[in-house]
């Protein structure tokens, strides 16, 4: 009986690790509907999530207030062009293209987790539109001009992590007027058993360019200040 019972068991967790799940991702700002759409499948419905701009922005500042709130006494104590330069959506931008850059450099040095993570993340369908104006055609151009970056960049990562089956990105400059609207379509399969091997490994390398990062910042800090 115990015999039967670890072979079942055993043919249980290799069903599991065998299976695919499947994520649905859709990401719509500017538009009718805007908001985020997330599906998870594995055979039946795992889990489906759906919030509307509205819910999506309140949500991610309820979560940042305690963490991002500085204290006074902090606040007092920093002095020099640190205190005055704004924090602005850019460089938080720069530094996370920054840091995937460094995770993707990473794994290409580490011929089998690059080889197994291509195994265990396929993109199937990857549709990315926007469309962009600033009132003024040489800011709407060169807004436009970073999007293609961004999103060539991101194309890079997502093919070097993943099976990239033909993406389809559009960047749309609208001179006739101020818009800004960006809809995104993806849906992905997730090998199991391959991500119970790589996701530790991909933490691990996660965290080490982390801290990387933040020491060439802290270099540079000191040494743009004089310290």
């Amino acid at each position: 009986m115990l015999k039967w019972a670890v072979i079942g068991f055993a043919l249980f967790v290799f069903l599991l690790l065998a299976a695919v799940i499947r994520v649905l991702v859709e990401f719509r700002i500017g538009v009718e509907d805007s908001g985020l759409r997330v599906e998870v499948t594995l055979g039946p419905r795992l889990f489906r999530k759906e919030l509307s701009l509205e819910e999506l922005i309140t949500g991610l500042s309820r979560g940042g207030s305690d963490s991002g709130r500085m204290k006074a006494g902090e606040a007092e104590t920093i002095k020099g062009p640190e205190a005055d330069r704004p924090h602005t959506a850019s460089r938080d931008i720069r530094r996370q293209l920054k840091q995937g850059m460094m995770l993707r450099r990473e794994i290409k040095r580490r011929p089998w987790l690059s080889r197994m993570t291509r195994s265990a993340v396929e993109i199937r369908i990857i549709r990315w539109r926007s469309v962009v104006g600033l009132d003024d055609a040489m800011h709407t151009a060169l807004t436009a001009g970073t999007l293609w970056i961004i999103k060539g960049w991101i194309l890079a990562l997502l093919s070097c992590l993943s099976r990239l089956h033909r993406p389809q990105i559009e960047v749309i400059p609208a001179f006739d007027g101020r818009r800004a609207e960006s809809t995104l379509h993806c849906e992905i399969s997730l090998r199991l058993a391959y991500l119970v091997v790589i996701m530790p490994a991909i933490y691990f390398l996660y965290r080490r360019t982390s801290s990387l990062f933040d020491g060439s910042r802290r270099v540079e800090t000191e040494y743009a200040t004089g310290l």
